[in-house]
């Protein structure tokens, strides 16, 4: 059987075939462009959020050293709890 012959008896099945063939292409293509958009969004605004918490991490560590060389911080007591005073340095 030949191809001309194999079309005109099944040619509305073989066009539904191709139909969905062709639009799940395009439907598959449009989804991977929505993705790649998604993606570089979301890695574009985390790497503003690491930037700006590595600022605020280096900004607070700095402040903690000053706080720490003006004041000497104690453990109270023997046990090992956390809580500490604080005894200024004169």
């Amino acid at each position: 059987m030949d191809i001309l012959a194999l079309i005109k008896e099944l040619g509305w099945q073989i066009g539904i075939i191709v139909f969905f063939i062709w639009w799940s292409w395009k439907r598959e293509k449009g989804l991977v462009n929505r993705l790649d958009v998604l993606e570089d969004y979301q890695r574009k605004e985390l790497q503003e959020l690491v930037t700006k918490t590595t600022e605020t991490l280096i900004k607070n560590t700095e402040v903690m050293e000053k706080f720490c060389d003006q004041f000497k911080l104690k453990r109270k007591g023997d046990s090992s709890d956390t809580e500490y005073i604080i005894a200024r340095d004169h």
